[in-house]
């Protein structure tokens, strides 16, 4: 687990942008931080992934358009490889429902929604090098682990879509149903965030270390249920909104495995660490009720 980024040393930034003028201007602006060195690509340059990976930057920042799909996959193969997947995205778009899609996204951290102001800009790049980044850890090399690695990195190539299908099941459900006036973003929250822990506690099979030891996820299972709280939330229903992410994630697993390749102690060995991961972090949500309850009538 790295610390947080310090603006003392020189923060390293790759731009991909549509927009040749937007991509010099970017550039332009970002350096005016005498910390951040920047590289820039257009999207349409077939290389992005590879240049991103030699340069192994602190942070990326992707324009999004719609029906232009180069960004979309560009951040599906920074997701997917272990070495740039706790690379943390800043993404914007002139669409608020494009940048919104973006979020499901577990390495997008921050979005911005054209035009914006270039202080704006900053202090995204501020906000999101502070944040405590993960170094992934490899699969351990024991008896099944290389099952335990497919399991997660079905999870990582679809994490979209089983964030998109926990939202439609949520918004289903009371009190979420009710809620017409929270944005998609703001439903969404740090999920994808814990679904990115699941995916690390598959990889390492210690679910508990992974979300009691590593402040980015334990901080997420706290942010997202504290929100939650402000937002008139009751314990119950964010207890059955993280099992229906139980449910997302094993269904996903179900219709993506390789049919046949797993055997039953494969399955049963995916299914308890998932359902470890979702225990762990239903524990830090009672938790945190409890003492902001505590706070209040204190």
């Amino acid at each position: 687990m790295d610390g947080e980024y310090s603006m003392d040393k020189r923060c390293r930034v790759f731009v991909v942008e549509h927009d040749v003028e937007m991509e010099g201007m970017l550039k332009v602006a970002i350096e005016q931080d005498p910390g951040c060195e920047v590289r820039t690509a257009l999207a349409t340059a077939p290389d992005n992934f590879d240049r991103i990976k030699e340069y192994a930057p602190d942070l990326v920042i992707l324009d999004f358009i719609r029906w232009h799909t180069e960004n979309w996959r560009l951040l599906d193969r920074l997701r997917a490889d272990e070495a740039t997947s706790s690379i943390p995205v800043l993404s914007f778009s002139t669409l608020e429902p494009v940048v919104e899609q973006t979020v499901a996204s577990y390495n997008v951290r921050k979005t911005l929604t054209k035009p914006f102001e270039l202080a704006d800009l900053s202090r995204a790049i501020r906000d999101i090098l502070s944040q405590p980044r993960v170094t992934v850890p490899p699969t351990p090399q024991r008896p099944g682990a290389e099952d335990l690695r497919e399991a997660a990195d079905i999870l990582i190539l679809h994490t979209r879509q089983v964030i998109a299908d926990w939202l439609r099941r949520l918004n289903q459900i009371e009190p979420f149903k009710s809620q017409q006036r929270l944005r998609p973003s703001q439903l969404i929250n740090e999920m994808p965030v814990l679904l990115w822990g699941t995916i690390v506690a598959l990889r390492t099979g210690d679910p508990t270390r992974v979300f009691r030891e590593q402040p980015a996820f334990r901080g997420a299972a706290v942010e997202h249920a504290l929100l939650r709280r402000k937002q008139g939330i009751e314990l119950a229903a964010l207890v059955r909104e993280y099992n229906l992410l139980r449910d997302t994630i094993w269904e996903s697993l179900r219709d993506k495995s390789p049919a046949g390749r797993w055997s039953a102690e494969t399955v049963f060995r995916v299914g308890e660490l998932v359902h470890r991961a979702l225990d762990e972090i239903v524990i830090i949500a009672v938790e945190s009720y409890g003492q902001a309850e505590s706070g209040e009538a204190a």
